[in-house]
């Protein structure tokens, strides 16, 4: 029993207007989804040229088969067009070549218009080339893998092979082929068509709707990390206003006591006490001197002010330079530095980052060792990895301390073995450096048997 074509046609068109409808509906809440006027457009040429197609033999024959037909064939082109561009791209290349294949297309079927058989098998043709490229560019530009587009993909292969194979059987039938009269071809043709056709239509309000969902879910997600970005900041600034409130009061107030004693209650012929006193005033102005320069460097870090600047450089040299920093607060401790770094050691890295975060880490060495006592300072490197050490014979760091080291929401600080005051803001500001270059930096150390501060960066 073949299917009644009529009925098909009318139910066909009833459906393409509730999908016109449909997506005439998203398209208000979407406006800036452009795409969606050509495939609604397409819909619309579809549905015209199957209305005229239904009233054939009621009207001229140009409007029932020509015109018809030129709505069909653009239809075809406009929806498909619309389909592949639902990541927003708008693609020339594609464009100009649908629409130089209408005029093909459309120019052939004229051009056999008094020949129903090739008339049909043209317009077949077309739909199979325009569905079949659309489901092919579809696939390929769907790199975010969305699961109704691999559908709909599958959906109008299936239709564009099939209208392949079903071109090949009404040429072989000739022209007693009439479209209106039921063949087994023309019954799965229906079956196929209808399928593929609104799976396609349904797939692809589902594909659109799954596009939105995963940009919800990355708005989410950035909403989320700003948050998590916005909490760092606030303990950043917690920190810094830690330090200046206790860190950087502190030695100031003690700078200012000294200070005014010596202006006001102090026998400036005790020769001996008033260097003790000056040399005090100098130790605190130091060390003053370098939480403020931390403070600043670690403050530009957080806002990004310092830029990272790979350039090929010696560590030795760095590592002399250091040395000679620190000298002076070594000497009065008795503390001997050993420089075990080989001569010309070169690797790419920043130049000032890594000057910083070995000075810190020295003078730390320094702070937490005895007298006459040693440092030493040591570099390997393999392929990829540089790994730096600087290794002290100090008090080292209690078990439960050490995960507190380089934790940034923690404001760990102790005082040195002559009462050196500390921060922890430079430990902070060396994993920064380390981390910003790409490297890692780790401690190894045991109370009462010294300290092992050691840094990586790639070569």
């Amino acid at each position: 029993m073949g299917l009644d074509y009529h009925s098909v046609l009318f139910f066909t068109t009833i459906y393409n207007i509730f999908i016109v409808i449909l997506f005439f509906h998203y398209t208000i809440n979407h406006l800036k989804k452009w795409f969606l006027t050509y495939y609604i457009l397409g819909k619309v040429f579809q549905t015209v040229a199957i209305i005229l197609v239904g009233l054939r033999g009621k009207i001229p024959f140009c409007w029932s088969v020509e015109i018809s037909n030129l709505f069909l064939i653009s239809g075809f082109a406009t929806s498909s067009f619309g389909l592949l561009s639902f990541d927003g791209k708008f693609r020339k290349d594609i464009f100009y070549l649908f629409a130089v294949f209408i005029v093909l297309f459309y120019g052939s079927f004229v051009f056999v218009s008094g020949n129903d058989n090739l008339r049909i098998i043209v317009q077949i043709i077309s739909s199979s080339f325009f569905y079949g490229i659309g489901a092919f560019m579809l696939f390929k530009v769907n790199t975010e893998r969305f699961k109704y587009a691999n559908i709909i993909c599958v959906a109008l292969f299936i239709y564009s092979i099939f209208q392949i194979y079903r071109a090949v059987v009404i040429y072989h039938i000739g022209p007693s082929y009439n479209f209106m009269v039921s063949r087994p071809i023309d019954d799965w043709y229906l079956i196929i068509s209808t399928f593929a056709i609104s799976f396609s239509s349904i797939g692809f309000l589902l594909l659109l709707i799954e596009a939105d969902e995963k940009i919800i879910n990355q708005k989410n997600r950035r909403i989320e990390e700003d948050k998590l970005e916005l909490e760092a900041l606030n303990l950043t600034k917690d920190k810094f206003f830690s330090i200046i409130a206790h860190d950087l009061r502190g030695p100031i107030g003690t700078f200012k006591t000294l200070v005014e004693f010596l202006l006001t209650n102090f026998d400036l012929t005790n020769t001996k006490r008033l260097i003790e006193l000056i040399k005090s005033l100098h130790n605190n102005a130091s060390s003053t001197f370098e939480l403020l320069e931390n403070l600043l460097l670690w403050s530009k870090a957080q806002i990004s002010e310092i830029i990272y600047n790979p350039q090929t450089i010696d560590l030795h040299e760095i590592t002399e330079t250091c040395i000679a920093i620190t000298e002076e607060m070594a000497k009065r401790k008795g503390i001997s530095i050993y420089n075990n770094v080989p001569k010309e050691f070169r690797l790419t890295a920043d130049f000032d980052m890594t000057s910083t975060v070995i000075r810190n880490l020295l003078s730390n060495a320094i702070k937490f060792t005895l007298g006459s006592k040693s440092i030493y300072l040591s570099s390997t490197k393999d392929e990829s990895i540089c790994t730096y050490s600087v290794r002290d014979e100090g008090i080292g760091i209690k078990k439960e301390n050490l995960e507190k080291i380089f934790a940034p929401n923690k404001h760990f600080t102790t005082s040195g073995t002559s009462g050196e005051k500390g921060s922890g803001l430079g430990l902070m500001l060396c994993k920064d450096f380390i981390e910003k270059q790409g490297g890692n930096i780790w401690v190894d150390s045991e109370a009462g048997k010294g300290s092992d501060f050691k840094f990586t960066l790639p070569v």
